[in-house]
């Protein structure tokens, strides 16, 4: 095979490498790949696909130190709130459920975030004492508010040390 016709595509990243030009096209869509500079292409955006927010997005960050239901990240007018990666762990055996409202430590209207378990830390990931979880959504997000505005919570079911963190993208 010519060298200079090479052309890798990264399925599982979604992304497209040129050695020599290429022209990449979807219907109306295209986008140009040059050699020699590292240029990379969503191929979801060549598509005309809105990509995943956490996918190329800068980040913010959060971080979980509480002994009682939290707020973690304020809500924005009009915007969701994609999480990308999520840490946890409690220093005692805790329920521990990620939700997102309105309110006082999301009080109002509550309910889980879509890709957490449960809207009650009753109902939440249960834990034994200095358990907890580690979650990346890679390229992507790993969960999503479905209600514009709205904060989102960590919520417990005991008094003891919960700590960790995470990163998010607000769209």
């Amino acid at each position: 095979m010519d060298r200079n016709k090479l052309v890798l595509i990264f399925i599982a990243t979604g992304l497209l490498m040129a050695q020599t030009p290429v022209t990449v096209r979807q219907g109306a869509n295209s986008a140009n790949v040059t050699p020699g500079g590292g240029l990379f292409v969503n191929i979801s955006q060549v598509q005309g696909a809105t990509p995943d927010p956490c996918f190329g997005t800068a980040r913010s960050f959060f971080s979980i130190s509480q002994t009682a239901g939290a707020k973690i990240i304020t809500g924005v007018s009009a915007k969701k709130i994609y999480i990308c990666s999520f840490s946890v762990v409690g220093a005692d055996a805790e329920n521990i459920s990620v939700v997102e409202g309105t309110g006082t430590v999301c009080a109002t209207s509550t309910i889980a975030v879509p890709g957490f378990p449960a809207a009650t830390a009753a109902n939440g990931w249960n834990f034994a004492a200095n358990g907890g979880l580690s979650a990346n959504g890679g390229s992507g997000s790993m969960a999503a508010t479905s209600v514009n505005a709205d904060d989102v919570c960590v919520f417990q079911s005991g008094s003891g040390r919960v700590a960790g963190g995470g990163s998010y993208v607000v769209q």
